[in-house]
């Protein structure tokens, strides 16, 4: 017997180092997001996050209008990118998919700068008959929690399913050998299910060819209990192209400077700009391996405002810290996009596990 665990495991066992982080957001209910970042000996937790896109645009939400700024848009507090954006998005990308069991998939629009990828991707049943569900999505979850579609029915989702005479079709896309690429998802007036696939490539090819791994599976009651079996799981998958629009700009910090409270110098902070988001990368070495150890390896480095105030997450899903000898790291990370990168930016050292705040240091930038 499979459950939605295995079922979400599909596409094989993720590396250990990363974490998943879920973002729930409900039909007209507003909830703080949480990361719950798992580390390993290594310090490797680049996130995976699944998003449950449970939207209240109502109107978009009735025709299959969904791309990839309106996913960054109705993110918690919204996601800065360039006015320009729109002019980077690929509607026309190549692809050869084969209808499935169940449900077809197709790649609807892209975007592509050589450090991140967003892919729409369109799941359409192959019948009205059939009630798409997304990766992390139960049966016996209030069919309220599915969208503006279904906002005030009550019940499960099961209930609604059998109501209407529907079965319900677990559905799952990733792309083939990236790990850590986030999910977002919408199930759309007309039964479409439509995700976003957001995850980090580096390359500076002109066109990139990426396989995406496609499942379905359809649930079956077994002692009164709607579970996928592993028979019922089906996998598919297809090959898109996407055209690489390339980074706008790049800056890098001149100076290193020593974080002492927490043990660390940090040696250099590179900032790479897109029409969709400032990718940031910040290397450090530990120079107190006492004070460093203190940290719970739980020492971060946030980017802040000239208030002080934290700026707000980029585009790309979840970062990470990564070394490959304990002494020197590379944090990765995304912020809101800017027309021009900034001549000085200040960083603050944190622990994520009891929120205490280290130094803060302000580094010009060329």
């Amino acid at each position: 017997m499979q459950n939605m665990k295995d079922l979400g495991n599909a596409f094989g066992k993720a590396d250990n180092g990363f974490v998943d982080n879920v973002y729930h957001i409900l039909a007209d209910i507003e909830k703080k997001q949480v990361k719950r970042p798992v580390i390993n000996k290594k310090l490797c937790f680049m996130a995976a996050a699944i998003i449950s896109i449970l939207l209240t645009g109502v109107a978009l939400a009735a025709t299959n209008t969904w791309g990839v700024l309106d996913f960054l848009h109705q993110r918690k507090n919204g996601t800065a990118v360039l006015p320009q954006a729109s002019g980077i998005i690929q509607t026309n990308v190549p692809q050869a998919a084969e209808p499935m069991d169940f449900a077809s998939f197709s790649v609807r629009e892209a975007a592509f700068d050589g450090h991140n990828f967003y892919i729409i991707v369109d799941v359409k049943p192959a019948s009205h008959e059939y009630l798409l569900m997304g990766p992390d999505v139960y049966p016996q979850d209030p069919v309220g929690n599915m969208g503006p579609v279904f906002s005030g029915r009550t019940g499960t989702i099961a209930d609604y399913a059998k109501a209407n005479g529907q079965k319900m079709i677990q559905t799952n896309v990733g792309v083939s050998g990236v790990n850590g690429a986030g999910l977002a998802y919408l199930l759309q007036q007309d039964g479409t299910f439509t995700y976003m696939i957001n995850g980090s490539l580096i390359d500076d090819a002109d066109k990139t060819d990426l396989e995406l791994k496609c499942v379905v599976a359809e649930f079956e009651n077994q002692d009164g209990r709607e579970v996928v079996l592993q028979k019922n799981i089906k996998r598919s998958s297809f090959n898109i192209t996407l055209e690489n629009t390339g980074i706008r700009e790049l800056a890098s910090s001149i100076t290193p400077a020593e974080y002492v409270n927490c043990g660390v110098r940090i040696d250099n902070i590179m900032l790479k700009a897109s029409e969709l988001a400032v990718y940031a990368e910040i290397s450090y070495t530990v120079i107190d391996e006492v004070k460093f150890a203190a940290t719970g390896t739980g020492l971060q480095f946030e980017f802040l405002d000239s208030d002080g105030n934290r700026l707000p997450d980029g585009a790309a899903v979840g970062g990470g810290t990564n070394t490959k000898d304990g002494v020197h790291y590379v944090q990765e990370s995304s912020i809101g996009a800017m027309e021009k990168l900034p001549r000085e930016i200040t960083v603050r050292g944190y622990n994520i596990w009891d929120k205490n705040k280290y130094e803060t240091k302000t580094f010009e930038m060329r």
